[in-house]
């Protein structure tokens, strides 16, 4: 039996963000008809933020990150992802526990998150931790592309 490397979850910051692209790059090219945020995209929405940025990695090797920060007075998970063949390995709940401490610690009352319906597994761990559904936008093209909005109570 093949055993997994052990799995890290660290902070880091944005000297990181080409790689972290990369990986979701790898990661959301399956799930959407329209190409993954670029480079250029994460940067134009992270200026004037503070984001608190998880990696998860195996052998070093980055396999999961989240990248999260204040919006509207709540905590904001604004980019979630684990690689496919690092599922089911309990990376993806590590990386809300550290993201809900650090709001915790930092006074936050609530986490929120948006996740569209294409991706049912982060609805579903995101519904399993307790978060409840407090919104929904609807696509005008196509019900996958419908965003539920997330919140948890801290």
């Amino acid at each position: 039996m093949k055993m997994n490397p052990p799995i890290t979850i660290s902070q880091t910051d944005l000297s990181e963000l080409e790689q972290i692209v990369e990986l979701n790059r790898a990661i959301f090219d399956k799930m959407y008809e329209n190409a993954p945020y670029s480079l250029r995209h994460y940067q134009k929405k992270l200026e004037r933020k503070k984001p608190f940025i998880l990696a998860a990695r195996a052998d070093g090797r980055l396999v999961g990150d989240s990248i999260a920060f204040e919006k509207d007075g709540a905590w904001y998970i604004w980019v979630f992802g684990v690689a496919e063949q690092y599922r089911g390995q309990g990376i993806g709940a590590k990386l809300l526990e550290r993201n809900e401490r650090f709001a915790g610690e930092r006074g936050y009352d609530s986490i929120t998150a948006k996740v569209f319906n294409v991706s049912c597994q982060m609805q579903r761990l995101l519904i399993g931790r307790g978060y409840r559904v407090v919104g929904l936008d609807l696509s005008e093209v196509d019900s996958k592309y419908n965003a539920v909005h997330f919140e948890l109570k801290i």
